[in-house]
């Protein structure tokens, strides 16, 4: 919505966004909304942010993940500290669910990813 500084590409790679040259620091943080969710107990569902198409920044990793249990409709927000970049590096919002039935995402406000740089 508001990549002024050619972030975000909807033709390539349209998961990601990307660190432009001139920049050393980044904060990403990001939003999911999943709906039409019936969890039971043990099933884990978390957010997280990749970089570089690794890592696990925010909520949790691969082995430690946030537990959430509700049933309906649910948020988790997910924020990285500043961290070291250069140009050209990419992050992506990822999910992870262990359940099997269906997930259904939320559009519009309630999903969202977003990059803060400093130079």
């Amino acid at each position: 919505v508001y990549d002024t500084g050619g972030i975000h590409d909807n033709a390539t790679n349209n998961s990601r966004l990307t660190v432009p040259a001139g920049y050393t620091l980044a904060k990403v943080s990001g939003n999911v909304g999943f709906s039409d969710y019936s969890a039971t107990p043990n099933n884990d569902r978390t957010v997280y942010i990749a970089k570089n198409g690794a890592g696990a920044y925010g909520c949790g990793n691969h082995t430690q993940m946030c537990n959430i249990t509700v049933s309906g409709s649910t948020n988790i927000h997910v924020s990285s500290a500043w961290l070291e970049v250069t140009a050209g590096d990419y992050f992506e919002l990822k999910t992870l669910e262990n359940d099997s039935t269906t997930v259904s995402y939320e559009a519009g406000a309630n999903t969202w990813f977003a990059i803060e740089l400093w130079k």
